[in-house]
């Protein structure tokens, strides 16, 4: 009967640790799946807060590509209108120095008092050489003109 208590002691202490050792790993397979859930949720938390700072840096680079397009088109749009003025302003100026010529030309074409027939005939020519000289003068302007506006314009 002895032999048999021992034996029935040491299965008894043996049914003990293997159920202790049983809830020891249950434990920690509890504690390491709690770990891994808050992980899992801090990762998630993480990536969440990384697209919404992803979400506004792409907005303010959309609204400051708007504003540099808005200022853009703020800047063609008074260049365009600074040319716009300094074409009419040159159109202007054409108009005047045509006028001028033209006025000038009619008092040298007609005859003074004082003159010949063969003198005036003579100045008329000279007049007529020199006007047209002038107005293909002006002309080659405009065509200057021209060509640095378009230069300045990048055409």
């Amino acid at each position: 009967m002895n032999a048999l208590v021992k034996k029935a002691i040491v299965y008894a202490l043996i049914g003990s640790l293997q159920l202790g050792t049983g809830a020891a790993v249950v434990e920690a397979a509890a504690l390491r799946h709690d770990d891994n859930r808050q992980r899992q949720e801090q990762r998630v938390r993480e990536q969440r807060e990384q697209e919404r700072r992803q979400q506004e840096q792409r907005a303010r680079e959309q609204r400051e590509r708007q504003q540099q397009e808005q200022r853009m088109r703020e800047q063609r749009e008074r260049e365009r209108r600074h040319q716009e003025e300094q074409r009419m302003h040159e159109q202007r100026e054409r108009e005047r120095r045509h006028r001028e010529e033209m006025a000038r030309h009619e008092r040298e074409m007609q005859r003074r008092h004082n003159e010949s027939e063969r003198e005036w005939h003579e100045r008329q020519r000279r007049e007529n050489e020199r006007h047209d000289n002038a107005l293909r003068d002006i002309g080659i302007a405009v065509i200057i003109l021209s060509i640095l506006a378009g230069a300045a314009d990048g055409n």
